[in-house]
Order: structure tokens, then C-alpha cells, then sequence
């Protein structure tokens, strides 16, 4: 075994690169696996932990449920092993952050078009997880939701999740050591309890926590001590989140608190029902735009679509994300910063689908490059006019309405410009 005090090299296939994170159980490398020719992330257990025979046992479950599974908002695991004393697994490498860190360092709060899209691509994963293995998280926060560079949701740190079928006294609702397994801010009461009834709407209540935080930059049980928390989890009245953000609809606002009822019985009775209020949601909001964009005269539409082109770099269009049927200007800063889903479906109607898609790839490529270079207006110039490819005529604001997913992209492709932006403008004053 190689002391892990002293840098790894290697590890069988694979040479290190750099740490880029830890956790209990192990640590995290960015490493290059020589007969793939590829980057991954690599996980090493901790030296301590090897001669632990459970822990053993738990760490090769964890590969063992992760290389079964693959679903495009998890995390894909590639191979485990062990190499002279040093227990891995190899996983996909992803670029990009985990939402804690854009909670830390930004200056804006998630828009609730965000939090939708983001609980969405959650729920999908972890609804996956549940029908295919009957495996729960037991530790959705927003440290273990990664947003990547290209605006993709992907679900962390899968290796404290629960295999209904396993063995209750190989992996229980504990560590090997008898510590609690999850994060007391987001877990449900029934977790901390450790019941042996625990399913799929534990995650389904850490996931209403977890919306509940990135829309109001906090989480809704606070304390000073960790006991303080758990008891309110237990007997806190369930918070609104419309008290700190009153631009979120009401509709939203009720599918959030429902997510974090204190009775399991009273949250959504599976994760298909959870994703169809969602869509719910998105039906209202689309109702809502449709009728106020109605009330606008034609020519008030092409003005405004005009100077947003003209002025603002970015992709950042700043039209209404008519969350709310009346903006103030203490809401305006946190509407979505490209058009809301709209009517205009007619690059979809007409596009050959692997058109389409390429197009996107094209305008998301594009855009990567010029983020690199951080050249902002070329990469708006650049890809202004790719929709015409397609479409005689077609505008890059008709192509953001035809794709709620690729309109999601494109806000997190802006909030990487306007954060270099930002640091420019610091080293030049």
C-alpha cells in the first residue's frame, strides 16, 4: 500500500493528475486511464479504512450499484480494483460545479424555471434508480448535484445509497462505525429516526429541502447544533417559500412545502407524480407568458427582441420570465435571463430532428470556445445567425422558445460570462 500522505502517481491503469476532492470514505483524483486514453475521476479509500472489512464490503457494493446503473444524470462508473493495497473505482470525469459552491459564490439566487429544470433532471435519476434497483440516495443536497459547463444535471455521490433487497446488517441506515448515514440539514424525519421503513420519499423530502435552499439561498431549518436542527425537522412549521421569495408561483411554492410534509404518507406517492406536478407548473407558466406577451402590441415585441440583440451579450435577452403576473423591480433581478418557453414551435415542426440537434451542438459549441476566450460579443455574433441553417429567416430568440432544456444551457453558459465578466472588470479597476 502507498501511504496516501505521499502524493499517488498511480494507481493500476490510471495516473494521477490532482486531487480535486474527499469525502468519508475516500478520496477523489483527476487521473488518466493510459489504455482508454480518457480522464476520469478516480476514488481511493482512505488508508485507514482498507483493513476495515465492512468498509470493504460497503465501498465494492457501491461500485457494484453504480456500474449497473447508467442514466444520463448520473454520475457513469467505469471499473473498481484494487492495486498493491489501494481500493478504487473509476467514474466518469464531469466539469462544472455542484450547486453548493453556486450558492456560495454567486450573487443572485436560482430562478424557479431553474429550480423546476433542476428537481426535474434530479427526479428523473433517482426515479431510475428506484424502479430499476429499489435504491435510495439518502443524501441529495446541493453539495451532490453537479450543474456542468454545458448545462447538465448530475446526481453525486451515489456510494451512501441503500439497496432495498441488501442485507440490513451488511448496510443499514448507519456507517460501519455507527455514524448516521446523510446530511442533517437535508434529511427527512423518517432518516434521522433510522426506521427500517425508509423508501424513495426520503430522497423526495431532501429534494424539497434542497429546491427550498437554492431558491432562497438558505436552508429552511436552521440551528445552532445539529440536535437543533433534527428537532426541527420533527416539529418546525413547514416554511412558505413565497415568504422569502414572493416571484415564486404559488403553484411551486405548494409542491415544495408538499415535499417536505412530515409524514411520508403526505408527500408525493412516487416520483412519476412528482415530475407531473412539475409539469403542471411549467403548463401554467407557459398559460401565464402566452397571455401577457398577448396583451403586448407586435410591434412593442420586435423592439424589445431588437435591443436585447443589440445590447446585451450573452444570450442574456432579459425579456420577462412572467413567473408572476406583476414584476416589480425587487423581482425583475431574479427572472430568468433567456425567453421563457413560448409558442414557437416552428424550428421543431419543420427541422429533421439530428438537424436540430446538430444545431444545437453547433450554437453550444460555439459558445464554449468564445467563454474560453472570453470574447462575448463574438460568440453572440457568431451564433446569431445559425437558426437561418434550418429555417429560412429563423431568429435565435424563436429557437430558445422551442426548447425548454436547451434554454437552460444557454442561462447557465451566461452566468459563466457574466462571472468572468465580473472578474474582468476587478483586475481592471
Amino acid at each position: 500500500m502507498i501511504p496516501q500522505q505521499q502524493q499517488l502517481a498511480r494507481v493500476g491503469d490510471y495516473v494521477i493528475e490532482s486531487q480535486i476532492g474527499s469525502g468519508g470514505m475516500g478520496l477523489i483524483y483527476k487521473a488518466k486511464q493510459i489504455s482508454m486514453h480518457r480522464i476520469v475521476a478516480l476514488k481511493v479509500l482512505r488508508d485507514n479504512l482498507v483493513s476495515n472489512q465492512k468498509y470493504l464490503d460497503r465501498f465494492f457494493r457501491e461500485v457494484r450499484l453504480l456500474a449497473s446503473m447508467e442514466h444520463p444524470n448520473m454520475v457513469r462508473v467505469y471499473e473498481g480494483g484494487n492495486d498493491r493495497g489501494n481500493v478504487w473505482f473509476s467514474m466518469e470525469y464531469i466539469q462544472g460545479d455542484d450547486l453548493n459552491l453556486y450558492l456560495m459564490r454567486r450573487t443572485f439566487k436560482f430562478s424557479e424555471y431553474q429550480a423546476r429544470f433542476i428537481g426535474r433532471h434530479v427526479a428523473l435519476a433517482l426515479a431510475y434508480a428506484w424502479n430499476y434497483q429499489r435504491m435510495i440516495h439518502r443524501d441529495v443536497k446541493p453539495a451532490n448535484i453537479m450543474l456542468t459547463k454545458r448545462g447538465e444535471i448530475k446526481l453525486l455521490d451515489l456510494g451512501i445509497s441503500k439497496k432495498l433487497d441488501d442485507d440490513p446488517n451488511a448496510m443499514g441506515h448507519t456507517t460501519a462505525d455507527g455514524l448516521l448515514v446523510g446530511s442533517p440539514t437535508y434529511m427527512s424525519p423518517e432518516q434521522v429516526s433510522a426506521g427500517k421503513d425508509i423508501d424513495f420519499r426520503t430522497d423526495i423530502y431532501s429534494l424539497g429541502i434542497t429546491l427550498y435552499h437554492i431558491l432562497a439561498g438558505k436552508p429552511p431549518y436552521d440551528g445552532t447544533s445539529v440536535v437543533d436542527v433534527i428537532t426541527q425537522h420533527f416539529s418546525a412549521p413547514i416554511p412558505d417559500i413565497r415568504e422569502v421569495r414572493p416571484d415564486i408561483s404559488r403553484r411551486f411554492a405548494n409542491v415544495i412545502k408538499k415535499m417536505m410534509a412530515k409524514q411520508k404518507e403526505d408527500r408525493y406517492a412516487s416520483w412519476e407524480d412528482f415530475i407531473a406536478a412539475l409539469d403542471k407548473c411549467d403548463e401554467m407558466e407557459k398559460k401565464r407568458s402566452q397571455r401577457k406577451w398577448g396583451k403586448l402590441p407586435l410591434k412593442q415585441i420586435l423592439l424589445a427582441l431588437a435591443v436585447c440583440f443589440v445590447a446585451i451579450p450573452a444570450l442574456c435577452l432579459l425579456i420577462p420570465d412572467a413567473q408572476e403576473e406583476n414584476i416589480t423591480e425587487e423581482t425583475a433581478p431574479r427572472q430568468s435571463m433567456i425567453l421563457s418557453t413560448g409558442s414557437t414551435e416552428k424550428i421543431r415542426e419543420i427541422a429533421p430532428q439530428q438537424q436540430y440537434e446538430d444545431l444545437k451542438k453547433q450554437i453550444l459549441l460555439k459558445l464554449e470556445q468564445h467563454l474560453e476566450a472570453k470574447d462575448f460579443d463574438k460568440g453572440i455574433e457568431r451564433c446569431k445567425n445559425l437558426p437561418a441553417q434550418i429555417l429560412p429567416g429563423g431568429k435565435l430568440e424563436d429557437f430558445f422558445k422551442a426548447d425548454a432544456d436547451f434554454k437552460f444551457k444557454l442561462d447557465i453558459f451566461h452566468m459563466e460570462f457574466e462571472e468572468l465578466r465580473k472578474a474582468d472588470e476587478k483586475i481592471l479597476h
